[in-house]
């Protein structure tokens, strides 16, 4: 999970098998660091595509 304007705020990183109730955030332990950048890649991915559109809108 990432807050703020385009996803680049706080980030959470949660083991959702070893703590469904997400109390440990992995963010920023270096441990998940590849993780954590693979879901940045994505999150950037998905931004791009739902922000183009064809009203030719700028956000």
């Amino acid at each position: 999970i990432a807050y703020g304007k385009n996803g680049l705020g706080d980030e959470e990183l949660f083991d959702m098998k070893q703590d469904p109730k997400q109390f440990t955030n992995l963010a920023k332990d270096p441990k998940y660091g590849q993780t954590l950048a693979r879901f940045q890649k994505q999150m950037a991915a998905k931004l791009k595509e739902v922000r183009t559109n064809d009203l030719g809108l700028k956000y």
